[in-house]
């Protein structure tokens, strides 16, 4: 069974900051302009999914002992 930690603490700021790493991935990916709007939404939703994956592992790495 996972351990789960009541999270009272305000993460505003760290959500304000992931959602500025969204800006930069789109940027990234689709290039200054960003997507165009022929780019149907599954396509949008993959890539970000795929990097939210990427973050998870990147935070569970972190942590030491893993």
């Amino acid at each position: 069974m996972p351990f789960t930690k009541n999270q009272t603490e305000d993460r505003s700021e760290l959500r304000d900051l992931v959602y500025g790493w969204g800006k930069v991935v789109t940027r990234r990916a689709f290039g200054e302009a960003g997507p165009g709007l022929d780019l149907d939404f599954d396509s949008i939703e993959s890539l970000a999914v795929d990097m939210a994956q990427t973050l998870t592992r990147g935070t569970i790495k972190a942590i030491p002992g893993n």
